[in-house]
Formats: structure tokens, sequence, C-alpha cells
């Protein structure tokens, strides 16, 4: 038969037939965000396909406030941007989801597909059930300074955002002088706040492996372990255990300037790690805020249970 007659007796199959196996290989060979979106967005079969495998994390985006994304370079020469108007204005990102807060109204969105989760306003919070100890810690909850700053006449601020489950997100939120930790349930009307903040001021979280891991500023680690009730639904933290002590902090000065420090949570090769940043900076009167950056060094630290304190490592794979 000739191949003129082929093409007549065997129609080609649409793409959207393309079988789910292969969908997966190419969805694999896309490492970034945007191309798994407009492979979702052909048909229902391939949206449906990018659920159903288990990807790699994509590349990240640098989200900007004005809506405009920025995609790492997947190959030389290669980079990628684009805007979305209706991402302007955010405030915080959040994973995938963007935070945005107006006026006390405060609520998360998926910036490709829009969908939105409202979360409780800014002004209505209030303590959170949670123990009262803490667990192989030193400290214990005061009540009556967080109890007192719950009552001024103020909203929250958020400083960063984390859905943790479909049921519960997580915040570090600023109350007057205290950070802390707050929670809520998606579509409920109050912030229910942590008492960890009069012990120490929260300074990073990160949600791994099914935990809530928080540094304060002694950059002790502690594991949350916060639920829906099964018995009225709302949530409640069971239990808060204080698995390391700070890492020691080395000051590091420059002659005739000032350093700064900060740390963060971070995962990396399903390894929580904590990165130690120091930025050094002189004074110069032509600079905006009177100070010029002129070094940055990162420290690396991974958690020792067993000693109970985080060791420095050179490499992270």
């Amino acid at each position: 038969m000739s191949f003129a007659k082929k093409l007549q007796t065997h129609r080609p199959q649409s793409w959207s037939a393309l079988p789910s196996d292969l969908a997966g290989l190419v969805l694999r060979r896309l490492p970034s965000h945007a191309d798994h979106v407009r492979f979702a967005d052909v048909c229902h079969h391939w949206r449906f396909s990018r659920q159903e495998h288990c990807l790699p994390p994509p590349l990240p985006w640098l989200a900007f406030p004005d809506g405009t994304f920025f995609g790492l370079p997947c190959r030389e020469g290669a980079k990628e941007s684009f805007k979305l108007h209706s991402s302007a204005n955010y405030c915080i990102s959040c994973g995938d989801w963007l935070a945005f807060a107006q006026n006390g109204t405060c609520f998360l969105m998926d910036p490709f597909s829009e969908i939105t989760l409202t979360l409780p306003n800014l002004s209505s919070f209030c303590l959170v059930d949670e123990p009262v100890g803490i667990i192989n810690g030193r400290d214990v909850l005061d009540e009556d300074m967080s109890g007192s700053l719950l009552q001024m006449d103020t909203a929250i601020s958020l400083r960063k955002v984390i859905r943790c489950s479909e049921l519960v997100v997580a915040a570090i939120v600023e109350i007057g002088p205290l950070r802390t930790v707050a929670y809520c349930q998606p579509g409920s009307t109050s912030w229910l706040v942590s008492e960890l903040g009069s012990i120490g001021s929260v300074i990073d979280m990160m949600f791994y492996e099914g935990m809530l891991y928080v540094i304060d500023e002694f950059n002790d680690l502690l594991a949350i372990n916060v639920r829906e009730d099964n018995d009225n639904g709302k949530l409640r933290v069971s239990w808060i255990e204080r698995l390391l002590d700070g890492a020691p902090c080395v000051l590091k000065l420059i002659q005739g300037g000032i350093s700064y420090f900060e740390s963060y949570l971070v995962e990396s090769h399903g390894a929580l790690l904590l990165v130690q940043r120091t930025i050094f900076g002189e004074c110069d009167n032509n600079t905006i805020g009177g100070i010029k950056p002129v070094g940055i060094e990162f420290e690396v630290c991974q958690p020792d249970f067993q000693s109970r304190s985080w060791v420095k490592v050179s490499s992270v794979g």
C-alpha cells in the first residue's frame, strides 16, 4: 500500500490521546513551572496527566510586586518573563500561592488559575489552644504577656505564610512588639495566635514531612503539631517540642562597618537545613539608609538530633 493510501486509511490520533506514561516523560523534561501550566491548559486529559504524575519540583520563579514573574534560565541564553495583572500588589509569596492583605482583608490566590482561599480578617485574632509547657524545653509559656498584647486595638501584620494542608494555614505575624506564629483554616473568621513569641521572637518556619518547624531568635528549632480537632473541627496544637538548642552565632565585624545577620530554614535534597546569612556594610552618606553593602557570607548547618545541636556543613550535595 502506498504512503498516500496509508494516510487516507489511518487517520492520525489527536494529541489529546497522548498516553499517560508518555505525558509523564514529557513533563519530566519541562523544568519550568510555566511549562507545566501550559501543558495542563491543552486539554482535560493532559491536565489530569499533570496531576497524576509525581514530578520533581520545578525551578523557582522571581515574583515582583507589580505581578511580573521571571523564570530561571533552563538553558544557556534562555530566560522567561511574563506579567499577570491579577497578581499585582501581593504582599507575600507562599509556595505556589500569593498572599494579599488589603484593608484588613486577607486571601491566598493561585496566580495561574486565579483560585482564591479566603483567610480571616487581620483584625480578628485570639489565643490558640496549645500546651502550657514545651516538651524537652526550658521554658513555660507566659500567658500574661501575650494575653495583654492580644488586647491591643490593632491588626496583625503578616511576615510569612505557609499552606500546610487543605485545612491549615500557618503564618508568622507581628502584633505590636510580639512576633509569633498564628494559624487559621481557610474560610474561618479568626486567626489563632500562639504564645511562643513571648519566649523568643519567631524568625522563620517551614512545613516539612507533615510537621511545622520553627526557629526563634536564638536559632532554637521547635516542632509543632497543629491539627483539626475531631470533636469540634477547630484547630488545636497537640504538642510543641524543642528539638535543638540554638546554633552558635559567631560575630563577624569589618573595620568601620556593621554586620547584619539573618537565619532561614530550607529544604535541600530532602534534608532540613539552617542557612545563616551575614551582610557586611559600610557607612555611606550617599546611600539610602546610610549603609552601603560591601559583602555577604552564608553558612549552612544541619540538625544533629542526638546532640540536640546544629552542625556546620561544607556541602549540600
